[in-house]
């Protein structure tokens, strides 16, 4: 006999918000939908314990069916479907599934059981199952209870809604089941008669039951048929709209707004991270993806000897890509880990020892340290994520650290504490009592349950993080970052609604986080990357909104919507363009644009329009475009019909005559083997007359192959010049007779040309890292798995072309899991046979199978083995010079790298026996120390030495045989710290630290770096207003401490603008 799929219209409702809770379930009312007075049951999140126990009366002993009604959204690292306990008058405990149905916590589902009941009282109680896995998280609506028929009859008739939702002057239409007396769902054969309580709302056919909306409010849909009667509720919406002032401009474009979490190895091409524009990538110093060990995971502490370099090649292959490089200084090393593993605690405490505190901030200065001199430097400094890595102490330790490395300025931002309370009424006022900055306080918001933000949410958290920038302005106040989106939908629209209200609002960045287990290489989910599969990096729907917001440029504009939270928008324009992207509500309809002061008046205009749509290759997709429209109007309105309930669109305004618009590569996917005549393909440029495309041999397009004009299709046929074996770039030009663009973001494809297209697919190297230091000489090797591979092929040479390899062994198939990608996402090697010591190793991995093979990607691979034996080898100090004198007392002090060393310690006294010294460092990982302000003292002779440690510091060895070196500090101060800048009408606040020993400080500034054609002289004391500047002229300021014997050098300078309206820069 069939299961009934939800209750009977006259089953009996039990309210799961007046159930008995244990175990952390609680009464939530934030998503939608629920039927309780007070809201529905939640808890079950990160819960074993959670339980919801029904009382519930029948009259007699006998079989019934309950339904539980449920929601169960997808979050970002959940199961899709979930598994609860469930246990009658707790007798026992059964496993029940719950499907999950839709993205959303606000799309309510039915779960039905056939359970046995006895007369009078009974429990009926859902419970968590597992701990922490979310496999088992569910929020509780209601329960329906009725008795279970062994001779159904029909009993009912009910619409198959509740509720229709239509928008005015829009159709949607009805559907009658029969209902049996168990419930079950049966379709109608007889006819019903439809009729609407109110024809002024909406109205009905009688026959059809196609309700139409009328105007805006409730009605009710009847329907009878055969002495049945059944009713819903129909709900008409206005069609919204959006009134767009383009006279009102809000800031300039920032194509930095947006981001994600963790920097793609080389399983993902290029090409994912360049056609998004220069998003911000958020990196931890142990980059993730290119070790395959999550940074939480203390297993990749036996990889710490080569940290500095995965990290530094993890910011290079960001920055080869445009990407802006959010550092975020952490994690824990396993030397100054309290918890023994990298996150200290997930609660805001401190745990960290004072000598683990002194430890991790010389890490972080080792770090940043080894990026300044490798010609690196992050773009924002994330100070602490969440408690990881401690608290306000870490956060000062970390901000001191970017300061005594850096004189660049480099924005110092976080804590991005989970939630918001507590972050910026917090760190802002802790900064400003502490002479640090925050120039862009950080915070997690959204969560499992959540699909986006709200205009008005965000607006009130700017409006906190405004005000108190206003009130604390030394705190150097400039950017408002919501930096983790953790929202659990993985909806393209809710992502166009969450980034839009960004840009309305003014938040300055957001980063997406949220990531799925295993997918950690995936660009915050935009990818999907944990299967292996022929496209190891398949694009989502939302990063096609990624790459839609990529396509505003030049200013952001005032926008206005009505309608529901759902509906929003936002809006650009530069010289040629009008953008609008818009989310569609949920309901189908049309989307009213007002077009205020719009610039084109006068001319004839076009309109083409785009959407979101799920194609892999072409998700931003061309839709059509509004006839040309000739307006001598500067005020327009426009109506964009048939939009899909929940759509994601962008509308492109711009005059008849200007140049094509944006495209794409299709085919072949970036990265992938091409027989030596492929065809390549693009999206259309609208407009667009004809197309050029360039093949080159580099990705500059310095070394042109092909070079081909005049295309007149979207797609070309290389004929002939390309070799198997090598890799090509290619990019397409569109073209009209006014103007030219390149592809989006001046991004290219390449390709790798081979006898056979079903060769392997593209796979990438673990470990060892590119240049790895002291590697065993029977090293293991490492790589992700490829498509459609058999086995693998690994080379190691001393030679970089590869030529007279060491080893060349085929036949590799070993696989392994990794906590990081999960099942057999691991190919390794072991060496059986010993490199030799002290030696630069290349190597490359093939993948191979009946059809061929491929080679991994990314650049060539290399490492040294450690030196003969376990001792670190000699090595000397390098600066300064043995006797140095005038030696700055932000020196850097430098010593040679010491084979097989991993720790140094590094010790500065100012007696020639180092007792009492000033400085210990004793955990340094990197060659060289930048002094702290206000350590040394002017005209003074300091000594120093350096040992180095292995990293069980069994064994040592120290500089120059031991021998104690000197110099003595120069005799002017210490130079000063001028940290930050506020401008304002015709003036600028100058905040700086006071050097020990300084009689007072000059102030210079000039109009540009590094010239300074004023000096004010004389200045006592932090701050101090510099007056008599030009208003809109950009001021280079600098400090120096002065004292008898003279002025100190400058350390760093700061650039602010004078405004007649108050503003921040930096």
């Amino acid at each position: 006999m069939a299961m009934p799929t939800g209750p009977h219209p006259s089953a009996w409702v039990y309210q799961a918000d007046e159930a008995e809770l244990a175990g952390g379930a609680r009464i939530e009312s934030i998503n939608k939908g629920y039927t309780g007075q007070k809201g529905y049951v939640a808890g079950y999140f990160d819960s074993s314990t959670a339980a919801t126990t029904f009382k519930v009366e029948v009259p007699t002993d006998g079989e019934y069916y309950i339904s539980l009604r449920y929601a169960a959204g997808a979050a970002g690292n959940w199961n899709g479907d979930r598994v609860l306990g469930l246990s009658i008058n707790n007798e026992g405990v059964y496993h029940v599934k719950f499907k999950s149905i839709s993205q959303s916590w606000d799309v309510w589902s039915e779960c039905v059981q056939k359970v046995s009941l006895k007369m009078g009282m009974n429990t009926v109680t859902y419970m968590c199952l597992t701990e922490n896995d979310n496999s088992d998280c569910i929020n509780l609506d209601r329960l329906s209870v009725w008795p279970y028929d062994t001779n159904p009859t029909i009993t009912h008739i009910v619409f198959d809604k509740s509720t229709y939702i239509v928008s005015k002057n829009y159709t949607i239409r009805s559907k009658i089941f029969q209902v049996d007396s168990n419930g079950v769902l049966l379709e109608n054969i007889v006819p019903v008669v439809f009729s609407s309580s109110n024809s002024s709302i909406m109205v009905v056919d009688e026959q059809t039951g196609v309700i139409k909306g009328i105007r805006e409010g409730i009605a009710v849909i009847q329907a009878k048929s055969n002495g049945f009667c059944g009713e819903a509720v129909v709900r008409v919406e206005a069609n919204p709209s959006v009134t767009v002032d383009f006279a009102s401009i809000t800031r300039t474009v920032d194509p930095s707004t947006f981001g994600y979490i963790l920097t793609p190895n080389y399983n993902v091409p290029d090409s994912r991270m360049t056609l998004l524009g220069p998003l911000l990538n958020r990196e931890t110093i142990p980059a993730q993806n290119f070790q395959a060990i999550s940074d939480l995971d203390g297993s990749y502490y036996i990889y710490e000897d080569s940290i500095l370099q995965r990290s530094l090649e993890s910011y290079q292959r960001a920055k080869a890509n445009g990407l802006k490089w959010y550092m975020l200084l952490g994690m824990s090393p396993s030397w100054a880990a309290p918890s023994k593993g990298p996150i200290d605690s997930w609660k805001n405490e401190a745990k960290k020892s004072p000598v683990e505190q002194a430890r991790f901030k010389q890490y972080i200065k080792d770090v940043l340290q080894y990026y300044k001199d490798h010609g690196a430097k992050p773009d924002f400094a994330d100070l602490t994520n969440e408690y990881w890595t401690g608290t306000e102490e870490t956060f000062k330790g970390n901000w001191e650290a970017l300061h005594e490395v850096f004189p660049d300025f480099i924005p110092a931002v976080g804590p991005g504490g989970v939630g918001f309370d507590g972050i910026p009424d917090f760190y802002i006022p802790f900064a400003s009592s502490n002479q640090i900055t925050l120039e862009g306080p950080a915070w997690h918001e959204f969560w499992v349950h959540d699909r986006y933000a709200t205009f008005n949410h965000l607006q009130e958290r700017k409006k906190v993080i405004e005000d108190l920038q206003f009130q604390y302005p030394e705190s150097n106040g400039m950017y408002i970052i919501w930096e983790e989106n953790n929202a659990g939908s993985k909806d393209a629209t809710d992502w166009t609604r969450s980034m839009a209200n960004v840009i309305r609002t003014g938040i300055t960045h957001n980063i997406k986080g949220c990531l799925e287990p295993h997918n950690a290489n995936g660009m915050s989910d935009l990818l999907t990357t944990n299967l292996i599969q022929a496209n190891p990096a398949a694009r989502r729907p939302i990063w096609w909104v990624y790459y839609m917001f990529s396509q505003l440029s030049g200013e952001y504009v005032d926008v206005l919507t009505e309608g529901t939270d759902e509906f929003t928008a936002a809006a650009c324009m530069d010289e040629d363009e009008l953008k609008i992207v818009f989310a569609k509500n949920d309901c189908a309809g049309s989307v009213e644009l007002k077009l205020k002061n719009q610039p084109f008046a006068g001319q004839d205009i076009r309109v083409d329009l785009y959407k979101i749509t799920n194609s892999e290759n072409n998700g931003l997709e061309f839709q059509y475009s509004l006839e040309p429209i000739s307006t001598s109007n500067k005020n327009l309105e426009l109506s964009i019909e048939d939009v899909n309930a929940n759509e994601s669109w962008l509308l492109i305004i711009k005059r008849s005559k200007t140049r094509p618009g944006f495209f794409h590569p299709l085919t072949p996917d970036d990265g992938e083997v091409v027989t030596p005549s492929p065809t390549l393909t693009w999206s259309k440029a609208q407009d667009a007359v004809t197309y050029t495309i360039k093949i080159a041999t580099d990705r500059d397009f310095t070394k042109l192959l092909l070079c081909e004009s005049g295309i007149k299709t979207t797609s070309y046929t290389v004929k002939e010049g390309l070799e198997i074996g090598h890799r090509y770039y290619w990019t397409v030009f569109a073209e009209n007779e006014y103007g030219v663009r390149p592809v989006s973001n001046n991004a290219y494809y390449t390709f790798l040309v081979g006898e056979n297209t079903k060769v392997p697919g593209q796979f990438g190297p673990f470990l060892p890292s590119l240049n790895a230091p002291n590697q065993p000489t029977r090293p293991e090797f490492q790589w992700s798995p490829a498509y459609n591979a058999d086995s693998y092929r690994l080379v190691v040479s001393k030679n970089p072309d590869l030529s007279a390899p060491v080893i060349d062994k085929s036949g590799i198939t070993s696989v392994r899991d990794t906590g990081m990608y999960g099942p057999n996402s691991l190919v390794y090697y072991q060496v059986e046979e010993n490199l030799d010591y002290d030696t630069q190793y290349y190597w490359k991995v093939y993948a191979v199978n009946s059809h061929g093979e491929r080679p991994m990607n990314g650049p060539l691979r290399y490492f040294t083995t450690k030196a003969d034996g376990d001792v670190p080898k000699e090595f000397s100090l390098t600066f300064p010079a043995d006797g140095a004198v005038n030696i700055s007392a932000r020196a850097e002090l430098c010593w040679e790298v010491s084979k097989n060393a991993f720790f140094y310690k590094l010790e500065v006294s100012d007696n020639p026996d180092l007792s009492n010294p000033v400085i210990v460092r004793d955990r340094m990982i990197y060659n060289k120390y930048t002094v702290e302000p206000n350590l040394l003292k002017p005209d003074t002779v300091y000594y120093w030495r350096v040992t180095a440690y292995t990293k069980d510091l069994a064994h040592s060895m120290k500089a120059d045989s031991g021998q104690i070196r000197s110099f003595r500090t120069e005799v002017v101060p210490c130079s000063p710290l001028l940290y930050a800048v506020q401008p304002g009408d015709g003036e600028v606040k100058l905040w700086f630290r006071l050097s020990d020993g300084a009689d007072s400080y000059k102030i210079m500034y000039g109009t540009s770096p590094d010239v300074y054609e004023h000096v004010i002289a004389g200045v006592k004391e932090s701050p101090f207003i510099v007056t008599g500047l030009r208003n809109g002229t950009s001021y280079y300021f600098s400090v120096v401490a002065t004292n008898q014997n003279g002025d100190s050098s400058i350390w760093n300078e700061r650039v602010a603008v004078p405004l007649s309206l108050s503003g921040f820069s930096g």
